[in-house]
């Protein structure tokens, strides 16, 4: 974001800020949030699907269809374990930036795009097997105490 800072219009480095944060204005964050939107609200359907639970409180409302992303959830949940998941709906989004990034070689949506891509390989980046066992640790030690 520094560099961002130093190279970017104020108000598209906040458009910027904005985009990663899971907010935004431009017409690429208005796609980006949709699709983020149909991805999560399909990913919730096939967890209470799983679960054979109501999934509407988990649902977020403007949501659009696509077979894309219907394929793409169901191909992450045939994985043998959570990470596997996780890595094939980031892989998923990964495409969608890919289909965004046509005609914009040298814009602001080329910007928040490779902001976005930057996002999704910090998130991998930071993953520790060490701290995601204290996480786990922690959710089973809840469940203990609530029990």
């Amino acid at each position: 974001m520094a560099r961002a800072d130093s190279q970017l219009d104020p108000a598209d480095a906040a458009e910027l800020r904005a985009v990663r944060a899971g907010a935004g204005h431009s017409p690429l964050a208005l796609r980006w949030l949709a699709f983020e939107r149909h991805l999560r609200n399909t990913v919730a359907r096939q967890r209470a699907q799983r679960l054979q639970a109501d999934p509407a409180p988990w649902l977020r409302e403007g949501e659009r269809w696509e077979l894309f992303v219907l394929e793409a959830v169901e191909d992450a949940y045939a994985r043998p374990n959570p990470l596997e998941r996780e890595l094939e709906l980031d892989r998923c989004r990964w495409r969608r930036l890919d289909e965004f990034a046509v005609g914009h070689p040298f814009d602001l949506d080329a910007v928040l795009i490779y902001g976005l891509r930057l996002g999704l390989c910090a998130r991998w980046a930071g993953l520790d097997a060490a701290r995601g066992q204290a996480v786990v640790d922690s959710f089973l030690e809840q469940g203990k105490a609530a029990s």
